[in-house]
């Protein structure tokens, strides 16, 4: 292995053989190593998970909160879906020329049904998109929250569980 390392002069780079093979965190003194390795490896851990818990966690927690509630927005397109409100349903628009009085009438109620259709369409769709977005929003948010008083909610059991005994 330390034969395909070496270059046509047979030098590694001036490193020895041992130098190249060696991970290069354990090139660090041991004396930085100590204090988070040897002495302290449980409390290490512990304040390693209470900055996660209370710190980076709560903020990719928060992403993926706005992460959701943007996509269910998008979802529905509620921000298109009020600039077309009174558009016809799927662009779905009669028009002629050289016709009647009559046929003219007709093909304006036609029109005037379709845009009707898509009100209503459009109505109902952005109403549940914004029910849907509320609800899941206020879901996650009583979670985002939940996510705080579960050490609080720990500590309070711990405490009844002791004193009950």
């Amino acid at each position: 292995m330390i034969e395909n390392l070496t270059s046509s002069s047979g030098v590694l780079d001036g490193r020895q053989p041992e130098q190249v093979l060696r991970p290069e965190f354990d090139e660090q003194p041991e004396s930085e190593l100590e204090p988070a390795y040897k002495n302290d490896e449980k409390y290490s851990l512990l304040a390693h998970f209470l900055k996660w818990y209370f710190s980076d966690g709560p903020k990719l927690f928060w992403k993926m909160i706005e992460s959701i509630i943007t996509r269910i927005y998008d979802n529905f397109s509620i921000e298109y879906l009020f600039k077309t409100l009174f558009a016809p349903w799927k662009r779905d628009v009669l028009s002629a020329r050289n016709i009647s009085l009559q046929q003219k009438m007709q093909l304006s109620l036609w029109n005037l049904v379709s845009r009707i259709v898509g009100f209503v369409i459009r109505s109902v769709t952005i109403l549940i998109g914004i029910f849907l977005t509320s609800i899941i929003s206020f879901i996650l948010l009583f979670l985002y929250c939940f996510w705080f008083l579960i050490p609080v909610a720990i500590v309070i059991l711990l405490i009844l569980i002791i004193f009950s005994i």
